[in-house]
């Protein structure tokens, strides 16, 4: 059985999510939050609540994506192509719900 779920986080204060430190007092970031961050806060919650037991069978078997910026909770957010394209006649994008 395969269900499919989309959340909304709202954070608290800023994240910074990045890669490992390079040479320099530069700190950079992503853009989105990873899926394995979402992933490793699953895990630390099920071992803080005593469900160390769960975790692998539930990380096993679910696909943690991206969470990109949206403007509101009721848009549905995409990476966006540097490829994409605008349409001609109509001028804009589908908007996906």
């Amino acid at each position: 059985m395969k269900s499919e779920f989309f959340i909304a986080l709202i954070p608290k204060g800023p994240l910074r999510t990045g890669g490992v430190k390079a040479k320099g007092s530069y700190l950079n970031t992503l853009p989105y939050l990873p899926g394995s961050i979402l992933r490793g806060t699953l895990a630390e919650w099920l071992s803080l609540t005593g469900q160390t037991q769960e975790i692998i069978p539930i990380v096993r078997r679910t696909r943690f994506g991206n969470l990109f910026p949206s403007c509101s909770e009721q848009v549905y957010s995409l990476p966006f192509p540097l490829t994409a394209l605008e349409c001609k006649a109509k001028g804009g994008f589908l908007n996906v719900p």
